[in-house]
């Protein structure tokens, strides 16, 4: 029965610490600065966002701005690999605080919200938090990231 017991814990904390590492890879030390303006990153977890590659190396930033700025401009910032080479690119959506795929959001630009560096796009998953969203904090335009580009959003939430 002992052996059982340890057999069952070891398991269990096998798991607790893999569930642990996942929600911890994308949420940068102390010491990760943004790629593209230098910031250190961790001190803004309500902004943080990432870029994974398919070698696992995570890039974060201290907003989504930035986050694109590096995306669109690679060869620059990363000139040894290309876009084929980027597995995820992470944002941290305003309400949950969760990081989500940049394809599951919303972004919001022109809002009275502002990040680390002023003027931001907002992350905001789903009509109802973007509906929210623009109602509490207004935004000139709605923005969504699909096959490499932001592309502005011609209908309201929920329409096709």
């Amino acid at each position: 029965m002992p052996g059982k017991f340890r057999f069952v814990l070891l398991i269990l904390l096998m798991t607790a610490t893999c569930w642990g590492h996942e929600t911890d890879r994308l949420t940068p030390a102390a010491d990760d600065r943004c790629a593209v303006c230098g910031m250190y990153v961790a001190t803004y977890p309500n902004w943080v966002a990432a870029a994974e590659f398919s070698d696992g190396a995570l890039v974060f930033f201290d907003g989504p701005k930035d986050m694109f700025a590096y995306y669109f401009n690679l060869s620059r910032y990363r000139p040894q690999d290309s876009r084929k080479k980027l597995v995820g690119l992470y944002v941290t959506e305003y309400f949950t605080m969760e990081r989500l795929s940049a394809q599951d959001v919303y972004f919001v630009v022109g809002s009275e919200v502002l990040g680390p560096m002023g003027h931001e796009l907002v992350p905001v998953k789903g009509d109802d938090g973007l509906t929210r969203f623009l109602s509490k904090h207004g935004g000139r335009k709605v923005l969504r990231f699909s096959a490499g580009s932001l592309q502005q959003v011609e209908s309201g939430p929920g329409e096709p």
